[in-house]
């Protein structure tokens, strides 16, 4: 294939690392973004695509954190908007308590394990 012919997308298959690179760059995006909750809140989903041994692993402070926060969202104030400007300050202050550590032992994880390195596929001998 040369450099000027375009891939069809039904012929590009991403990898794995891929994958996982693509929503750890978008936790860190909503980290930027000085949204800790939503960076969380990716930080956690993406546990369900991780392989078994780490999830197995995050597991237990996946639960202390789910819990905490909905413990955030149980708040309530005098009235509607009072209500949501505590639940939101609770809930931010739990995302920035969690979510260093949290984040920092998963790519402490993958990066053990090789799973956040670029890899060439393997073509086989008379293929391209």
């Amino acid at each position: 294939m040369s450099k000027n012919e375009t891939v069809e997308p039904s012929k590009f298959q991403p990898t794995y690392s891929g994958f996982l690179i693509d929503k750890l760059n978008k936790i860190e995006l909503a980290w930027d973004q000085d949204m800790p909750e939503a960076a969380l809140r990716r930080a956690l989903r993406l546990v369900n695509f991780l392989p078994k041994e780490l999830k197995k692993k995050l597991k237990p402070k996946k639960e202390i954190i789910v819990k905490a926060l909905n413990s955030a969202y149980r708040i309530s104030g005098v009235d509607y908007y009072t209500t949501q400007q505590i639940r939101n300050r609770k809930a931010r202050t739990i995302a920035s308590l969690y979510l260093e550590p949290f984040v920092d032992e998963m790519l402490d994880w993958l990066d053990e394990r090789g799973y956040l390195e670029e890899k060439k596929r393997i073509v086989p001998e008379g293929h391209e």
